[in-house]
């Protein structure tokens, strides 16, 4: 045999031993950074949250397919004061409403309020395809992914409804956070929770929506996360427990902590969920936003106990994040 083919075979032995080794080498440390997660408060020490939260965007496609147990999407036009510009006027405006597969007046049912992002409107969470001819995008899979997680038991029966904060005066638009809050207090959630079978019972007075408001959840991204946190937990933290703002918050942080400093230990925040993308041009200030809430109300934001942080590697502002971070925010909500 050749002394050339004989060192040839000697080295790829001894190469391929190696390689064996490196690799038995990395298994090892890979084996020895692995712990048995103990969670305190919802959370490990390592940062892994209790919560089986969707951390990789998009979300399964098995979440997404559409299937006979779907629900039924309703369109309901009311009445409401011109907050924004004059209370003594008064404007027609639309909501939609998402009922539950199984959907049973006898039964009651938790509430979820959905709102949109700038340039949307109130049918971008629950349509599949755009009714404004401005209408830049829809969220085509939310009512699948709604109806998936019943169907998979990861969430109980659940009513959507997505409505819109902009109100218009003639040819003249505007988003207030201030004139929503009150549109939403005293006009959206008693039309849509004396219509429905909500745990209210029908009883819609301010002394009952306070008594039920950990049956009661508000999200939105974007300009509907500014929503979230300007409009629905500065004003209407004691009427809802659950909050969600993804893709963003608010500029003025301290503004809103102060607004709810004194209320939140009456009406402490069940859970809020905040997700955003690490390529998201919101991200930076929604960061400073959730930093400040653990900061300055760290008895009342607690990190994996009412509040989490969520980042999608490499998502974007679109809607392939916010639909996951619904997803996420329906495992911690209502339990």
């Amino acid at each position: 045999m050749k002394k050339g083919f004989v060192k040839r075979i000697c080295m790829t032995v001894l190469a391929s031993a190696m390689a064996v080794t490196m690799l038995s080498a990395s298994a090892m440390a890979e084996e020895e950074t692995k712990h048995e997660h103990v969670f305190t408060d919802g959370i490990c020490e390592c940062g892994k949250y209790e919560a089986s939260f969707v951390t990789r965007i998009p979300l399964k496609e098995k979440y997404t397919k559409e299937i006979d147990e779907k629900g039924t999407l309703e369109t309901i036009t009311y009445t409401t004061p011109l907050y924004a510009f004059d209370e003594t006027q008064e404007v027609e405006k639309v909501m939609q409403v998402y009922l539950p597969y199984g959907y049973d007046e006898s039964q009651s049912y938790n509430v979820v309020y959905l709102m949109h992002g700038g340039g949307e409107s109130e049918y971008y969470w629950l349509n599949d395809e755009p009714v404004y001819e401005d209408t830049k995008a829809m969220g085509k899979t939310t009512k699948a992914v709604v109806d998936n997680m019943l169907k998979d038991g990861k969430t109980e029966p659940t009513i959507y409804v997505a409505t819109t904060c902009l109100s218009k005066n003639g040819e003249e638009s505007v988003n207030d956070n201030d004139a929503y809050a009150k549109e939403f207090r005293n006009i959206i959630v008693p039309l849509v929770e004396s219509k429905y079978s909500t745990y209210t019972k029908g009883d819609v007075s301010e002394e009952n929506l306070k008594a039920t408001r950990n049956h009661r959840a508000f999200c939105g991204f974007s300009m509907g996360a500014g929503c979230t946190v300007n409009g629905i937990l500065k004003h209407n933290l004691d009427i809802v427990g659950y909050f969600g703002p993804y893709s963003g918050a608010t500029s003025d942080p301290d503004g809103v902590i102060e607004a709810i400093k004194d209320v939140i230990t009456e009406y402490p925040v069940l859970y809020m969920y905040n997700g955003n993308g690490s390529a998201d041009f919101a991200l930076e200030g929604h960061q400073e936003f959730y930093n400040a809430l653990l900061e300055k109300l760290p008895e009342h934001f607690q990190n994996g106990k009412n509040t989490c942080w969520i980042e999608f590697k490499g998502g974007s502002h679109a809607y392939n994040c916010w639909i996951v971070d619904l997803y996420n925010s329906m495992l911690v909500w209502f339990k």
